[in-house]
């Protein structure tokens, strides 16, 4: 019996030690320590790289640090007449850039390839439509592309829908 306790106390502990940069990066995220919040969500990537959750988190990061760096963040941007249309468009950093990408492309190919395995994979349609959403926020408010922010929102959107459909619990 104490050898059975030792080996789920072990396991519990493994599995505490995966989960943990995740709460910890959303924690750094909400405090505005992107780079923290990115270090930690990379540390999940590199855990389970084949969860698209843990790319669109990474993507995540980077987008609103760069906004962040950018002063994108402020609510003056968005009163006073509307003041974010007639900003310059924030200009991320090349390797930021890159690295939002990599992870957007990476979530939404994970992502995918389960749902052909299985069209209802809840967890699959909700990174997916995170994916979406986050490519959706970096085409309007980085590049200032109104129609490919549309597509990827509406697209997204569905995703959304889709989860709702099978799970209506599913609140997230």
């Amino acid at each position: 019996m104490t050898r059975l306790l030792r080996v789920v106390a072990t396991l519990a502990i493994a599995v505490c030690a995966m989960a943990a940069p995740l709460p910890k990066g959303f924690d750094h995220f909400y405090n505005l320590e992107y780079d923290d919040a990115l270090r930690e969500f990379q540390s999940a990537v590199a855990a389970d790289p084949n969860d698209p959750s843990r790319h669109t988190h990474v993507a995540q990061t980077v987008l609103y640090r760069e906004l962040f760096r950018a002063g994108a963040l402020e609510s003056e941007l968005v009163s006073r007449g509307n003041a974010f249309l007639r900003r310059p468009n924030v200009n991320p950093r090349p390797e930021s850039a890159k690295l939002f990408e990599t992870h957007i492309g990476k979530a939404m190919e994970l992502a995918n390839a389960r749902l052909r395995e299985d069209a209802n994979d809840r967890n699959a349609l909700y990174a997916l439509g995170v994916a979406h959403g986050l490519r959706a926020n970096y085409n309007f408010l980085v590049r200032k592309g109104w129609m490919d922010s549309l597509r990827d929102a509406t697209t997204g959107r569905k995703a959304h829908n889709r989860v709702t459909e099978l799970d209506p619990k599913f609140i997230d």
